[in-house]
C-alpha cells in the first residue's frame, strides 16, 4: 500500500478570527499532501508535464469531528484508494495527536494539458497498489442536486492571486470564495462539519464570477453553493456545506 504521511503546524495565517484552522487551509494542506506523493510515485506534475499531462481535483468530500486549532499539530495521511471509470480516487486521514478529526475522500483526472481532454488513468503505465479494505470514506461523490431557490448573486472577479501553475483558479482559492461569501457572524459563530465541493470547469484570470446559496433545510444549517461565470458560459463548481455549531 502507498502511504504519505505530513505534519503541519497549524500557524496564525491558516486560521480564522477564533482561532480555528479555515477550510481553505486545509484543502491547501490536502493538495500539498497529495502533490508529494505524486511526486515520490513519478506521477506528479514534473514526470507528467512532459508528456502534456496534469491532474487536476474533480470532486472532493471532508468531514471533521472538529476543527483544528493554532499551534496544533496536524498529521495527515493520504493513499491512492484506486480507480473509478476516469477518476484517481484519493483518500486523506486527520489526525492531531493520536485523534483522528476527520477524514475525506476525493476524485482527480489526468487531463491533456493540449486539448484539456481527461485521460485514462491507465495511460500512466505505473504500477500502483491499492488496498480495497483501506478507506478515509468508504462513499461515492455523485453529482449535487438542489432544486430550491437560489440567493440574488454577488459577483467576485478573478485576479492575479487566484491563479495558479494550471493557469486557471486554484481548487483552494474556491473555497476562501465560499468562505469570504458567508458572513463574519456565521462564519465566526459555526464551524463547517461537512463540505463536499464539484468542480466543473476552470474560471481563468479577468473572469467575472457570480456566486449564489440556496438551503436544504429551514434552519439553513445544510448549504448549496453554486459559482458560475457570469457571462453564463460555465458552471464552474457546485458545493455542499454543513455547518455545525
Amino acid at each position: 500500500m502507498n502511504y504519505k504521511e505530513m505534519v503541519f503546524e497549524i500557524r496564525s495565517y491558516d486560521v480564522d478570527q477564533n482561532k480555528r484552522l479555515k477550510i481553505s487551509s486545509l484543502f491547501n494542506y490536502m493538495q500539498d499532501i497529495a502533490g508529494c506523493h505524486a511526486e515520490e510515485l513519478n506521477i506528479g506534475y514534473g514526470a507528467l508535464i512532459e508528456k502534456n499531462l496534469f491532474w487536476v481535483l474533480s470532486r472532493v468530500l471532508i468531514k471533521l469531528n472538529r476543527a483544528p486549532k493554532w499551534n496544533e499539530t496536524l498529521r495527515i495521511v493520504t493513499f491512492p484508494k484506486g480507480i473509478n471509470k476516469l477518476f484517481a480516487v484519493r483518500d486523506f486521514i486527520y489526525y492531531i495527536g493520536e485523534e483522528r478529526i476527520g477524514v475525506s475522500t476525493s476524485y482527480w483526472l489526468l487531463l491533456n494539458s493540449q486539448n484539456l481532454r481527461p485521460q485514462k488513468i491507465e495511460s500512466l503505465n505505473t504500477q500502483l497498489l491499492f488496498d480495497d479494505n483501506e478507506h478515509g470514506l468508504d462513499v461515492s461523490l455523485d453529482k449535487l442536486k438542489f432544486d430550491g431557490n437560489l440567493s440574488s448573486p454577488l459577483e467576485r472577479n478573478v485576479y492575479y492571486n487566484d491563479i495558479d501553475v494550471n493557469n486557471h483558479v486554484n481548487n483552494a482559492r474556491y473555497v476562501e470564495f465560499i468562505e469570504d461569501y458567508f458572513s463574519a457572524e456565521l462564519m465566526s459563530g459555526k464551524t463547517i462539519a461537512t463540505i463536499q465541493v464539484n468542480y466543473l470547469s476552470e474560471a481563468k484570470i479577468n473572469d467575472v464570477l457570480t456566486i449564489q446559496s440556496g438551503g436544504y433545510s429551514e434552519d439553513e444549517r445544510t448549504r448549496f453553493i453554486n459559482i458560475s461565470n457570469k457571462d453564463g458560459s460555465a458552471k464552474n463548481i457546485e458545493a455542499f456545506i454543513e455547518f455545525k455549531n
